[in-house]
């Protein structure tokens, strides 16, 4: 039996590049979802194997909200249920504000006494 979810949260940490033990690269990362029935929260980790979809989630950051969409994978171990989405589409919701790097502007140096500034004009 398969079931397919769709869930949305923010990124507890920033997504991670990996490679399987068959050599397959992936992208991991983990999901803090708001629990639907009380204030709490649930964890979920995210995994996803297709180019596009890594490509996107690899551009996010921690705190980085996004929508996940794919299979759903959950497990019991010590005593708690574990949630895993295999991750088909991931849409990003709301990313922080990213800097970008502005290049320093060119200064012109100073003019020497000896520069010739009588060029023609062609009008």
């Amino acid at each position: 039996m398969t079931a397919s979810v769709l869930i949305k949260g923010a990124l507890f940490r920033s997504p991670e590049s990996k490679i399987s033990a068959g050599g397959k690269r992936y992208a991991r990362a983990t999901l803090k979802v708001k629990a639907a029935a009380d204030d709490g929260v649930e964890w979920w980790s995210i995994m996803v194997f297709g180019d596009t979809a890594a490509e996107q989630l690899l551009d996010l950051r921690d705190g980085d909200h996004l929508a996940a969409q794919g299979q759903l994978r959950t497990e019991l171990y010590q005593g708690k249920v574990r949630y895993t989405c295999f991750a088909d589409q991931i849409l990003p919701l709301r990313m922080k504000k990213k800097r970008k790097e502005k290049p320093e502007p060119s200064k012109p140096g100073p003019v020497s006494a000896d520069a010739d500034l009588n060029d023609a004009i062609p009008f």
